[in-house]
């Protein structure tokens, strides 16, 4: 009796073993969504050379794990489907079935960057609004754990869930807003693929042959050996006062006192050059998509970075491209909105602005009017910028008719003394709102701004001020944190970029080595 159950045993073991040797890519669970109306990648890992079934919604697709033990298959294009239907991976005798549930088909979208796109519902304005909104089957969340690599790696959980207002507390603001507003308009199953983390530079989300390939220097923020070597440095030295710190906190804590404040300048975890394009990006690429949506550059922000940012943007949208294999793939970018410290917050939006002007397959969302009243890095009312987010997919990736985009700079020219500006994307005029154009100023010869007064004409603006008797150069809401809000406005309803006509040097504050790490 003994020995048959050590044998039912071992076959159990050996089964199991057999079926941990199957398995699909973590992208792929319970209550996710694939990608309507195109091919959709679906892989995962076997032993090498074992034949893979992939089954869903009527298709059979078959694979070949090769010699290091991935497959993948393509399912054919699909309509969009709101029935929860199982996708099973079988394969060879001796495997378990690889089953992932309740699985519809709609529109996918990636959501990535830093604080201002991880910023939660729980912290945002009208928290309980939104959330009494969530019951939503259709609209599906999204989300792995942080994790930073020090090299790439293949697969990461993610735990996808059914929008609801329990689960929404944990949810990203802007993701689920846009999400749940595409679902609305788009009447299809929406799925919203999360990657933001908040105090992140760009560098962290760029693949490290593409840091080591660009124009831009090999410093610290681009090689990470420089970055972990000068973290470990920085870390060592505040370790004592840290372990201080996390003693007087558990004292505290204990006799209900207040917390003690916080080291100043702790580094926390390492979020250096390329370590979550190894640890979240790297395990999905492929995971098809419709678009991508980018809220990122606080981390960036110092000034004169502007046109490395630009060089680092344009880089990770082609990366991005050519890792998904969709040459076409939207990239949204949402432009920082304003900050009351001195960073080159002015020199990231305007490189923002660039990169779009530049990219065929590119939006600009603009939120310069949408800032936090007391000048926080964190504006906590997401719902506007949500709008605009979704008027932007809707223009590029879904072809809808009308203007999506921002009134931008087009160009200036001089005539006496006055500027005339023109731009791109007004819908048919300009408008200010709660009277005359704010922040407009004019600059001559000697380079010296003074304040300017603004006059709508139709599509263009023309620019006039009583110190600047010969004007070479106009800039418009070109600072760090302009108030009170720009209040320059297309016909479209959307707000005009803060844009400059010149290229000099900016000196609106002294550099800064460390830019937030929202």
């Amino acid at each position: 009796m003994k020995r048959l159950c050590s044998l039912f045993t071992l076959s159990i073991l050996l089964i199991q073993a057999r079926a941990a040797d199957l398995a699909l890519n973590g992208a792929f669970a319970d209550h996710m969504v694939l990608q309507r109306q195109m091919p959709v990648r679906i892989w995962g890992s076997a032993r090498n050379g074992e034949k893979v079934t992939v089954q869903f919604a009527g298709q059979s697709k078959d694979a070949v794990a090769d010699g290091v033990g991935r497959w993948e298959v393509r399912l054919e294009p699909m309509e969009a489907s709101t029935e929860g239907r199982d996708l099973v991976v079988t394969g060879t005798e001796g495997y378990l079935p690889a089953r992932i549930q309740d699985v519809l088909v709609g529109e996918v979208w990636m959501c990535g960057g830093q604080s201002n796109m991880e910023w939660p519902i729980r912290r945002s304005t009208e928290k309980e609004k939104i959330l009494a909104g969530a019951d939503q089957p259709l609209l599906r969340m999204g989300r792995m754990d942080h994790h930073r690599e020090e090299a790439p790696v293949t697969s990461q959980p993610v735990a996808w869930s059914v929008s609801s207002p329990k689960m929404a507390e944990s949810y990203s603001a802007l993701p689920f807003l846009f999400g749940s507003a595409l679902q609305k308009k788009l009447g299809v199953p929406v799925g919203i693929l999360n990657t933001s983390y908040g105090g992140t530079r760009i560098e962290s989300w760029l693949n490290g042959e593409v840091l080591k390939e660009g124009p831009w220097a090999q410093d610290k923020d681009t090689v990470m050996s420089l970055a972990k070597e000068q973290y470990e440095k920085k870390k060592a030295e505040l370790q004592p006062a840290y372990d201080r710190y996390l003693q007087e906190k558990a004292k505290a804590l204990a006799e209900g006192k207040p917390e003690p404040k916080p080291v100043d300048g702790w580094p926390g975890d390492f979020r250096g050059p390329t370590v979550l394009w190894n640890g979240e990006i790297a395990p999905i690429a492929g995971f098809t998509v419709r678009g991508f949506a980018w809220y990122q550059g606080e981390s960036n922000a110092q000034n004169g970075a502007g046109s490395r940012y630009l060089q680092l943007l344009q880089s990770l949208a082609r990366s991005y491209r050519q890792s998904w294999k969709q040459s076409d793939l939207p990239v949204l970018v949402l432009q920082l909105s304003t900050y009351k410290k001195p960073f080159g917050y002015a020199e990231i939006r305007e490189a923002q602005a660039r990169f779009v002007e530049q990219d065929p397959r590119s939006a600009l969302v603009v939120t310069i009017d949408q800032g936090a009243p007391d000048g926080d890095v964190h504006p906590p009312d997401k719902r506007e910028v949500a709008t605009r987010l979704l008027r932007a997919a809707l223009g590029v990736a879904y072809k809808e008719k009308g203007i999506f985009q921002s009134p931008t700079f087009r160009r200036a020219n001089p005539e006496n003394n006055r500027m005339l500006v023109e731009f791109r994307n007004t819908g048919g005029g300009l408008t200010s709102r709660e009277g005359e154009p704010l922040h407009l100023e004019l600059a001559g010869e000697d380079r010296g701004f003074f304040p300017a007064t603004g006059k709508i004409e139709g599509e263009r603006l023309i620019v006039t001020s009583p110190e600047v008797p010969r004007p070479v150069a106009v800039r418009y809401a070109f600072r760090n944190f302009p108030q009170p809000p720009p209040n320059l406005f297309g016909s479209s309803g959307l707000p005009v970029s803060p844009f400059r006509s010149d290229n000099w040097p900016v000196q609106e504050s002294v550099p800064s080595p460390e830019p937030p790490r929202g």
